[in-house]
């Protein structure tokens, strides 16, 4: 009985699992070889011992001995013991780690009732949940569910001996002579010949292993998948076989799941292969696993199928691409670096440009490989190459441009020069009303010019993205103010009303361009005075979301003007866009203004909005957030406003260096009446050799001359020791920006021309020793004034009824009609009583007006009232 138990059991020293079957009593009937490995004993030794003595199992966790019979109770019980690991103790002391399943076996053909238990090592195993750690389980649940079928064939006879599982494989077994033609008819006739061979081959030693994979009907419309494999088990005396052992075993799932991966895999091969990129997968190895024909034609490699891996591929593009590239190179910069992907291009001797995309191949959720994607990206790279070409030819044009407006800034603002500083200096000069008559035009219309010009420069500027933001420390109340008070001016000469609201928590200091906000303020004020015949001007301003350091500026301007109709509202802030409606034709305009407005506020991030009804008056808003907001003035304090006639300066020398004698001319005469030792050089050369004889307390010095340019002087002039320390005032009619921020290592300071008249003399009084004086308080001084007794009473009645009342109203508000009223009366009295006193405090106070000096008028004002008092 043993031996035929052992001829049954031959099949399982195939396989690397270990097999012990045991009587119920705990007998051991028989082992297999890999059993033998793990306990360390021989089959002839144990057979009839019992499985307690030779089997050592004890708890991997608490290390306690496990009785086998334990385990048995658990597996009859259905507990999933059997599912843990255990730890196995050889008869040499070896330890392993090992996982067991036990399946009860009962067979009355050999008379045996006992139990059949499993046994795998996964000492090496990396993880419980891998697949070689289920192999046990498997194949034990296998067997005891009927998926194996141990069989015994006799060639003698042609019969078999089959396990009576073998009706659970089956299902629809209908005999039991299990002769050899029972075994062929078993499968389906597409695959009857090709078994009969394996098996006959087999047989009659063709072949030295048998494994045949088939398919068999169950029932009409159920097929199964079968594995039959066997060994020969016993020889005659000649040594031809005469016994074969083996199993049926039910591969129906398997053979299944193989199927769904070989239509994934064909479906996988046809997308690669309609796809218009090229594919190569390698494994880790390098080795080639997968590609498609397209790889072919990118890469110009027709023998692909011949290369097995990727070094031959990459022997083969080196040779193909101008610059070596190396394909294994890329894929192990990829290996080694913590990107997702890598791409990479290189280019082929016939000139096309391939890009490489490579990325992890990923099978059974780990590493298997690369994957490595290749396009033709010739054409993208040609068209990024014309446009490449294109954009430097723009960015060429477009530094044309930029210079052309730069000459033209300065060729323009150069003649500008003169016109507005002489013609400025004809209003302080001509006493004569007639002939300011004719020069205030000028004045205006120069003025008109250069806002025009600035405004063309400066969009062209914006437009070519060549402005550039310059923050400074700016106190925001007294620069909106100073702003203000210039239209406050202009709105009262038309009889408007003009408020500021300032908002308390408005912080005394923040990080603003102050020019830029000073050019958007003039520009929506100037609009406002513009377009505003009756009623107000309003501008108020306050802070949001203010948080320590930041906050965000909101300035409202609204009038009661004309209004913006809806349809134009939407264009208002475009480039040479205005209402053009007959009622609008009557007021100038450019179109620029609101359109260089806008631009400069969104160049400080901000927004304009605006609201507005045609007919009822109009509300830009802006808004530039996150302003830095500053804790306390570090700045030096500098004038903001300096009326010429209020400054004497001490004696002082100045040095004006210009190629052109007109310039030159224009700031000597403005510079006449304040006692300054002036020397003129044509050239950087000719002044540098000035200094060895005359030494300046400061240098007006244009940038533009031949021979020696300015930057070129002043850097000469600021190496000399002995001239470094005199300060050096830039002017320029050019906007050239290197030229400017060039000229910032050099000089102390920058006058753009046309020159203004007060920011000259500004500069002046921060490098030059001066003092502020009053000359109408010093010159108006309170005399004796003989006066004609036939005119007293009159003079007296005429004072006190209509002068005194109007300076009261002056006192109280400087309003602008009051104060020409005033002159005008004042000026009628003085005629019409003959007293020359009175005519000269209305020439003053005409001139004080003229120039906003509200300090002189305020002591003119006083003047009037002092004789009042006296002649009483």
């Amino acid at each position: 009985m043993e031996d035929n138990i052992d001829h049954y059991f031959e099949i399982f020293d195939k396989v690397d699992l270990g097999f012990i079957f045991f009587e119920k009593n705990g007998k051991i009937i028989t082992i297999n070889k890999e059993f033998e490995q793990l306990v360390g004993v021989s089959k002839g030794d144990i057979i009839g011992e019992l499985v307690e003595d030779v089997l050592f199992i004890y708890d991997v966790n608490s290390g306690d001995n496990i009785n086998i019979s334990s385990l048995i109770t658990a597996y009859q019980l259905g507990s999933d013991v059997l599912n843990q690991r255990y730890i196995l103790i050889s008869q040499q002391g070896f330890e392993k780690t090992i996982k067991l399943n036990i399946n009860a076996t009962s067979d009355r053909r050999f008379a045996i009732d006992g139990y059949l238990v499993t046994i795998e090592n996964i000492s090496n195993s990396f993880t419980l949940g891998s697949s070689s750690i289920d192999r046990d389980y498997i194949f034990s649940m296998a067997t005891k569910n009927g998926k194996i079928a141990i069989w015994k064939y006799d060639l003698a006879i042609n019969k078999f001996q089959i396990d009576p599982i073998i009706k659970s494989l089956v299902e629809n077994l209908q005999t039991i002579n299990y002769d050899l033609e029972w075994f062929y008819q078993l499968s389906l006739p597409e695959d009857r010949e090709r078994v009969i061979n394996e098996f006959d081959n087999f047989i009659k030693g063709k072949i030295s292993v048998y494994s045949s994979k088939f398919r068999i009907n169950v029932f009409e419309t159920k097929i199964k998948w079968i594995l039959n494999t066997a060994i020969i088990s016993d020889w005659d005396l000649e040594g031809k076989p005469v016994a074969l052992v083996g199993y049926f075993q039910d591969i129906t799932d398997d053979k299944n799941k193989e199927m769904e991966i070989l239509k994934e895999r064909s479906l996988l091969l046809a997308a690669i292969e309609s796809s218009s990129s090229g594919f190569v997968v390698v494994d880790n190895e390098y080795q080639v696993i997968l590609h498609n024909s397209k790889i072919k034609s990118i890469l110009k490699i027709f023998n692909i199928e011949e290369f097995v891996n990727a070094y031959q591929i990459d022997d083969l593009i080196k040779r193909s691409t101008i610059n070596n590239f190396s394909f294994i190179e890329t894929i192990k910069e990829f290996k080694h670096g913590a990107q997702s992907r890598c791409v990479k291009e290189f280019q082929l001797i016939d000139g096309r440009y391939i890009e490489v995309s490579i990325g992890n191949f990923v099978l059974d959720k780990k590493n298997a490989g690369f994957i490595c994607n290749c396009n033709d990206i010739t054409n993208i790279k040609l068209s990024e190459l014309e446009l490449l070409q294109a954009k430097e030819k723009a960015e060429t044009l477009n530094k044309a441009k930029s210079a052309f407006f730069a000459n033209m800034s300065h060729e323009i603002r150069t003649p500008l020069n003169a016109i507005v500083g002489f013609s400025e200096l004809l209003i302080n000069k001509v006493n004569d009303d007639i002939l300011n008559g004719y020069v205030n035009p000028i004045v205006n219309s120069s003025r008109t010019l250069l806002n025009l010009i600035n405004n063309v420069l400066d969009l062209s500027k914006l437009e070519a993205n060549k402005f550039d933001l310059f923050l400074e420390e700016v106190t925001l109340p007294t620069e909106i103010y100073e702003i203000c008070k210039v239209f406050n001016l202009q709105a009262e000469k038309k009889g408007l009303a003009f408020h500021i609201f300032e908002n308390s928590s408005i912080p005394e200091l923040v990080l603003i361009d102050k020019l830029r906000l000073k050019q958007v303020l003039i520009n929506l004020l100037s609009n406002a005075v513009k377009f505003t015949q009756k009623g107000y001007i309003q501008v108020r301003y306050f802070f949001e979301n203010v948080s320590e350091y930041h906050g965000d500026l909101v300035i409202k301007v609204s009038d009661s003007g004309i209004g913006i109709s809806e349809d134009q509202i939407k264009d208002i802030f475009e480039d040479y866009k205005q209402d053009n409606t007959l009622y609008n034709r009557n007021f100038e305009s450019t179109g620029l203004g609101l359109s260089i407005v806008k631009r400069l506020v969104n160049l400080m991030n901000g927004v304009i909005l605006l609201d507005s009804t045609l007919g009822n008056g109009s509300t830009f808003t802006i808004k530039i957030p996150h302003l830095q907001i500053l804790e306390q003035n570090i700045s030096l304090p500098k004038e903001v406003l300096l009326l010429p006639n209020s400054v004497e300066f001490n004696s002082s020398r100045v040095l004006v260096v210009d190629d052109l004698e007109m310039d030159r001319r224009l700031i000597r005469n403005i510079l006449e009446p304040y006692k300054l030792e002036i020397k003129e050089a044509v050239n950087g050369q000719d002044a540098i050799a000035i200094l060895k004889d005359f030494t300046p307390d400061i240098i007006l010095m244009d940038l533009k001359m031949p021979i020696l340019n300015g930057i070129v002087s002043a850097k000469i002039i600021k190496t000399n020791r002995e001239y470094s320390k005199i300060p050096i005032i830039a002017i320029t009619a050019s906007d050239n920006k290197e030229l400017l921020a060039e000229s910032n290592v050099y000089f102390s300071g920058l006058l753009k021309k046309p020159i203004d008249i007060k920011e000259l003399l500004v500069v002046l009084t921060w490098y030059l020793n001066y003092k502020k004086v009053n000359n109408l308080r010093r010159k108006n001084r309170l005399r004796d004034v003989e006066l004609d007794e036939n005119y007293r009473d009159q003079l007296v009645n005429d004072l006190l009824g209509n002068i005194l009342p109007l300076i009261a109203e002056i006192k109280e508000l400087h309003s602008s009609d009051k104060i020409r009223h005033l002159i005008f009366l004042l000026e009628k009295i003085a005629i019409d009583n003959n007293v020359n006193y009175l005519k000269e405090i209305s020439t003053n106070l005409s001139t004080s007006f003229r120039h906003y000096d509200f300090e002189a008028i305020d002591v003119n004002l006083e003047l009037i009232s002092d004789f009042i008092k006296r002649i009483r």
